[in-house]
């Protein structure tokens, strides 16, 4: 680690990549600068951050600098851009400070897909690898075969040749599942294949710069994500819905859906916009799309993919049967259908694509089924993480629904999902920091078959002596984790921990009985 002394010519080199955030994200990228030998600058706003051990090894490189709010002042001449990570707030301080000194700050997805592009025109040319871009608006990058294009107010970096397929999908629900299964299914072609992002449990994009080349890139992207990418340029780009969540960063609806619409922000014509043609805010904003646009439908025959009868098809060829499918939920079909359009536009056989379609059950916290315990299904639900996900778990079921929701809200409408309760939840166990919210709002419907709960074990033993033999109880929380949990993942692993136990308990009962 070196300490930064502006009057030090030597410890303050001139070209110096800061990165903020040092979760996933930050130290992946913050490995491979050093590992290329750039010199970096880290930042982060939690000290605990500091004590990791990875952390630990990055800071104490001699190419890495920390900043911290009282020195990065001293370093402002020297830094040329920031990576910042995602979950890093665009009100931060030092991203104020760097905004102010028109120091441009991308996202790790801007960083991931040029260093890419970049790898992919050095294995075509052989020309002489620098250690990193220059990301700045005043230069292009020399001898890469790279050229700046001039995009409104911002100059993109962009290369003339690609050697790899980048696909991206965003949304509010369903874009890790797509992810998860458009990845498969590209590998099941043979072709080498990565695929992660924002999905998580998963692969983040710049795990990707450590990787042999690729010749496809599937990468889920986040409103957070998007919000700071200049530069992302996908050649097919999928949305599939947009419903407002994440308000309590992006504040306005309007805000979030412009946020979402960056995913086809540097598309040029002969690219591919895939959208769901039933989704009435995406169409309202169709014009705004510069490429070649395919629809998705689960409803009608379109240009794209559909439903059709009892079988999906892609621009009039039957793909598969509806049978296929093995996820529950007619939801899901958005996902499949997505997917089986970006899979025909890259020429993918229907053999690959229905070989893994049979095969493939969903990703872990996302409807998926823990076991079976005297009777009683107990699903986890646990990404469920806004009231449109609520609705879509509640409908995905015919059986009896014990419910268990609530958690940290993001100031979204919730009316909706409360109706959805009502009509289709047996009973309802809620926890989190906004039960009693919830509380006051299903008495006003006349509903009072709920119980409130002080943890997620006692909200799931509630919920198992409500049930009987034939009843779904479904962890489908419908708000953030962040009240009682580090995320997501870590509140469904704990409801998973929770059922194993009960049904430890249940087993040794029922030796105990015999």
């Amino acid at each position: 680690m070196r300490n930064i002394n502006k009057n030090d010519k030597q410890q303050s080199p001139s070209d110096v990549i800061a990165i903020i955030g040092l979760g996933r994200v930050g130290t992946l990228v913050a490995k491979y600068l050093l590992q290329i030998g750039s010199f970096i600058s880290v930042y982060d706003e939690k000290a605990q951050v500091f004590q990791d051990n990875v952390v630990r090894q990055i800071i104490q490189h001699p190419n890495c600098f920390v900043l911290n709010d009282k020195n990065v002042r001293a370093m402002l001449n020297q830094i040329k851009f920031a990576v910042c990570s995602p979950g890093i707030s665009p009100q931060n301080k030092v991203i104020k400070i760097f905004e102010r000194k028109n120091i441009p700050v991308i996202d790790e997805i801007d960083f991931t897909s040029l260093e890419i592009n970049r790898s992919a025109l050095h294995l075509r040319h052989s020309s002489s690898r620098k250690s990193i871009m220059t990301l700045n608006q005043k230069s292009s990058l020399s001898g890469n075969d790279l050229r700046l294009l001039d995009i409104g107010e911002k100059r993109l970096l962009s290369p003339t040749i690609r050697r790899t397929k980048l696909v991206a999908i965003t949304g509010t629900n369903g874009k890790s599942t797509t992810t998860v299964l458009l990845g498969k299914i590209l590998r099941a072609t043979g072709k080498k294949t990565f695929y992660g992002g924002n999905l998580a449990p998963g692969l983040p994009f710049a795990q990707a710069l450590f990787e042999p080349l690729k010749y496809y890139y599937v990468i889920e992207v986040s409103s957070f994500q998007l919000e700071r990418s200049f530069y992302f340029h996908p050649q097919i780009a999928i949305l599939l819905n947009i419903t407002a969540d994440h308000l309590n960063r992006h504040q306005t609806l309007k805000r979030y859906q412009e946020i979402k619409f960056r995913i086809f922000a540097q598309q040029v014509a002969k690219d591919y916009a895939i959208i769901n043609a039933e989704d009435n805010t995406i169409m309202t904003y169709i014009d705004k799309v510069p490429s070649r646009v395919v629809y998705f439908s689960r409803f009608r025959k379109v240009n794209g993919a559909y439903l059709y009868g009892s079988n999906l098809y892609f621009q009039g060829e039957k793909i598969c049967s509806r049978n296929v499918i093995k996820l529950p939920g007619d939801h899901y079909l958005d996902c499949v259908l997505a997917a089986i359009a970006a899979a025909k536009i890259l020429k993918v056989s229907n053999e690959s694509i229905v070989k893994v379609l049979k095969k493939f059950r969903g990703i872990e916290h996302r409807l998926e089924y823990v076991r079976t315990i005297k009777g009683v299904k107990y699903i986890n639900n646990s990404m469920c993480t806004n009231p449109t996900a609520g609705i879509a778990g509640l409908n995905a079921f015919t059986e009896p629904i014990i419910l268990i929701a609530g958690g940290a809200e993001k100031k979204l409408n919730v009316k909706d999902y409360i109706d959805a309760i009502v009509n289709r939840a047996k009973w309802t166990v809620l926890m989190g920091e906004n039960q009693k919210r919830l509380a006051e709002m299903l008495k006003a419907k006349n509903y009072f078959k709920f119980s409130l709960a002080d943890s997620l074990e006692e909200a799931v033993r509630l919920a198992k002596d409500k049930a009987v033999e034939g009843d779904l109880i479904l962890f489908s929380p419908g708000f953030a984790s962040y009240d009682a949990f580090r995320d997501f993942q870590e509140r469904g692993h704990m409801f998973k921990t929770i059922v194993n136990k009960i049904n430890s308990e249940s087993n040794s009962t029922s030796k105990y009985e015999k």
